[in-house]
């Protein structure tokens, strides 16, 4: 688990650390957010990940965007509407996030497949070398 050094208390005094499987790594946050290259540092230098699959909620994955750190985008269509009532708060694809045309992340179709009556689209960034390529280099 990647965490801030508050959350690594909190999963200690929990007895997360009794299970065999369970490692915790804490980061320094600022406002309670930790820094998406740090964490990508973290998993490539003491983990050697070297390929991420983001699966984290929309304001993490907002970050992560922000950051430039996202090569690809995977995006499921799905026959199904959820509507929002004016009251209703649910978060979309990225949250606590603005994205100004001159900045707002792009992204190329590099794929589709279907499977009953669902599209799996398969986007790469566009506009040349992202920040995690070229972070990756250096760490």
């Amino acid at each position: 688990m990647i965490t801030t050094s508050a959350g690594s208390g909190v999963l200690v005094r929990a007895g997360a650390t009794k299970l065999p499987s369970v490692q915790i790594h804490a980061l320094d946050a600022k406002c309670g957010t930790m820094a998406p290259m740090a964490m990508l540092r973290l998993l490539y230098a003491e983990l050697g990940i070297r390929r991420l699959l983001h699966e984290g909620g929309p304001t993490l994955f907002g970050q992560f965007l922000e950051a430039e750190a996202v090569d690809e985008l995977f995006l499921t269509l799905s026959p199904q509407i959820a509507g929002r009532k004016g009251d209703t708060i649910r978060p979309g694809l990225v949250q606590g996030m603005e994205f100004m045309p001159d900045r707002a992340p792009g992204f190329q179709l590099l794929s589709v497949k279907q499977r009953t009556e669902h599209l799996y689209l398969r986007y790469g960034c566009t506009g040349g070398p992202r920040r995690w390529r070229r972070a990756r280099l250096s760490l």
